[in-house]
């Protein structure tokens, strides 16, 4: 017996019969055809006895139709009785329960559509047996069986939908045929898997949960060029430019993401003044980002379409020398494109006025949607609010990380830390974290200090405040000199003086800032014969798949600061003013949202 006419597809949907285009799809359609069955178990359960008809007996509706229940189909109340909390929403005067039944599924889709945060099917019609009746092709007869059509319910549908056609799903083996087919099923071989994995026109959705989810444009099919807003850098020393920029769908071991948010970084600045050895233009430049996975290549397996994550412009593939050694967070497997402003095959994603646009650091965030090797980007939870999270990408992990990974830092050390911008305060924390005594923050702008102090400084000094060399200093006031030192900056003199407040015997320098090219450091061999220690760290030493989530968790978790690092939030188009805030001092990171 087929299974009863209660479903509803459009006109123009019948006759597409799309098929499932995915797994992350099909595994979306059937969430949404369970809640479909648990409604109308819910339904069935609540009824009253009183409005319930007896099961295979036909009810007055079908009666006078002159039509018979099948003996296998479900009966729904269709009459609301006070003092059963019958739900108000269904149509109380209809007495057929088939109209019922097809009431409760629309509202069903309705909800699944407009309430359920997490999987929001873009057309109702994409629920399981319409997904499978697509890929299976349904039968319009629906076989040998009688079933009734529904009646049409009194109201608008909560939905909103019209011109409905009736279909018969063909569940099991029907006993009918149809169009000459046995067993009133149709079958059709499986579409071949097209290049890029996604989520189709109607189904493309606010997937992955969380905040700030927002949809993905309806006009673009994620298999095909994305036409988005991107900042454009056409020449070094020259602001951004805003355009329209083509995004090319992913190839194999590719994932295009849609990016939410993306705050701006000294090493943008740095790349964009030209001081680059690497910078290539024009280019998209942007590292600190986060968004929602909105296609995938042939290959990816570790995440999917609706995914929330960050790209990272450190990989992990897991496979090379570097990967496979504790030792370093360094991955070589995609150096060298990546280094050139490439894909790995070579080639770029992104055009714009029928030009090529260079990749940066492989992640490009500086666009609405942009493509990475999927060994660059990190699943994380998604309840992660991306307008905050998408800094630790490169900022906070690094300043973090710097501590706890490159220096550890042990529980009583004297501590000091050269600029205190986002980075240099990601490295204090990381030393109260750590459980050092003694922070001294050194900067020359004073409206940091209270930021500082904040996040866990103990004191501050301005290095134009005093006539000796601010290593002389430091050693003056801490017995001989400090345990650790960071340089925050990226200045080579700054970087020798760090090395040279530390203290004779084991004292360790830990280098961050990244300097401008051709630049060389120096000191007297006899500061390192003597037991001081001079090192670098990029991106905090993280592994960065395996432990971006984790910091992420750890945020969460409230156990690092990430939220008291953003001082401005601007729309996208205000991208230059960012800019300007850093150079001037005024922000410590500046998040820009699409």
């Amino acid at each position: 017996m087929p299974f009863p006419r209660v479903l509803s597809l459009s006109p123009e949907s019948r006759a597409q019969r799309l098929p499932l285009r995915s797994p992350c799809e099909e595994a979306l359609a059937f969430t949404d055809f369970l809640w479909t069955l648990t409604v109308l178990c819910l339904s069935y359960t609540v009824a009253p006895k009183t409005a319930l008809s007896s099961w295979g007996e036909a009810t007055p509706a079908q009666s006078r139709a002159g039509q018979s229940l099948p003996s296998t189909g479900w009966q729904c109340c269709a009459r609301s009785t006070p003092g059963h909390g019958w739900p108000s929403w269904l149509p109380g005067h209809a007495e057929d329960s088939w109209s019922t039944c097809h009431y409760v599924i629309k509202y069903c889709s309705y909800y699944l559509r407009h309430k359920n945060p997490c999987y929001l099917s873009a057309s109702w019609c994409h629920c399981l047996p319409v997904a499978l009746a697509d890929s299976w092709y349904l039968g319009g007869g629906g076989g040998g069986g009688s079933a009734p059509p529904p009646a049409t319910p009194q109201g608008p549908a909560p939905d909103g939908d019209r011109g409905m056609e009736t279909l018969a799903l063909p569940w099991g083996r029907s006993e009918g045929t149809d169009g000459g087919t046995e067993g009133g099923t149709r079958h059709l071989p499986a579409p071949p898997q097209p290049p890029a994995m996604a989520l189709n026109g109607h189904a493309r959705a606010r997937l992955g949960g969380g905040r700030d989810r927002p949809p993905f444009p309806s006009g673009a099919m994620a298999s095909g060029v994305i036409k988005c807003r991107a900042a454009v850098a056409w020449e070094a020393g020259k602001p951004l430019s805003l355009e329209e920029v083509e995004v090319a769908p992913p190839k194999a071991h590719e994932v295009r993401i849609k990016i939410v948010a993306t705050a701006v970084c000294h090493t943008d600045a740095y790349t964009l003044s030209g001081a680059d050895p690497e910078g290539c233009f024009p280019v998209i430049l942007g590292h600190e980002g986060a968004g929602i996975v909105e296609s995938v290549g042939e290959g990816v397996t570790k995440v999917k379409p609706g995914d929330t994550v960050i790209p990272l412009y450190i990989p992990q593939c897991g496979e090379c020398k570097f990967c496979k050694n504790p030792k370093t967070n360094l991955c070589q497997k995609i150096r060298v494109t990546q280094g050139k402003g490439l894909m790995p095959d070579g080639t770029s994603r992104f055009t714009c006025k029928g030009k090529q646009i260079y990749h940066f650091m492989g992640t490009s965030t500086f666009s609405e949607y942009t493509v990475v090797a999927d060994i660059s980007v990190a699943k994380i939870d998604a309840a992660a609010p991306l307008d905050k999270v998408c800094l630790l990408g490169c900022g906070i992990s690094t300043g973090y990380g710097a501590v706890v990974n490159t220096a550890k830092v042990e529980p009583g050390s004297t501590c000091a830390v050269f600029g205190l911008g986002g980075v240099g305060l990601a490295v204090i924390m990381g030393c109260k974290v750590a459980g050092a005594s003694r922070i001294i923050g050194i900067d020359i702008n004073k409206d940091k200090y209270a930021k500082a102090k904040e996040f866990g400084a103990t004191e501050c000094i301005n290095p134009q405040d005093f006539k000796k060399p601010i290593q002389e200093v430091l050693v003056e006031m801490t017995d001989g000199g400090v345990d650790y030192s960071f340089e925050c900056i990226g200045n080579v003199g700054v970087m020798r003086a760090a090395l040279e407040a530390c203290h004779k015997g084991w004292g360790v320098s830990v280098i961050v800032g990244v300097a401008a090219a051709g630049q060389e450091i120096s000191t007297r061999p006899f500061q390192l014969v003597t037991g001081r220690t001079w090192k670098g760290t990029a991106f905090g030493g993280w592994k960065s798949v395996d432990n971006v989530p984790k910091l992420v968790t750890d945020y969460m978790s409230k156990k690092i600061k990430v939220d008291e690092f953003v001082t401005h939030t601007l729309p996208f188009d205000k991208i230059n003013e960012a800019f300007e805030l850093m150079h001037t001092g005024k922000s410590i990171r500046t998040v820009l949202k699409f």
